[in-house]
């Protein structure tokens, strides 16, 4: 499964806002239910994930990275991989949910 991560610097708050979502068909896989996003932020590191309702089909995650006293290049591309790997997870978790 691939998907693909948006990163955004908000001066203002001195953050790194990861962000992402996975699509799947509402109609073959079910509906992903606030209970569902519910369940993963108690189960998954790292990831906030997220549904709306008017969007049955996606499942949202995101990740606040604050940089008040500066930041390394390495650790932007850590945090990225980390977010990656755990969002991964959460859309796994997510299809093992749906199958119990």
């Amino acid at each position: 499964m691939e998907f693909p991560i948006w990163v955004r610097l908000i001066k203002e708050e001195k953050l790194f806002r990861f962000f992402t979502y996975m699509q799947r068909d509402p109609e073959q896989h079910g509906v992903i239910t606030e209970r569902s996003s519910n369940h993963l932020n108690e189960t998954v590191l790292l990831a906030t994930f997220f549904v709306n309702q008017s969007e049955p089909g996606r499942l949202y995650a995101d990740y606040v990275l604050p940089y008040a006293h500066g930041v390394v290049d390495a650790q932007i591309v850590a945090a990225a991989r980390r977010f990656a790997g755990a969002s991964l997870y959460g859309a796994q978790k997510l299809r093992e949910l749906v199958l119990h």
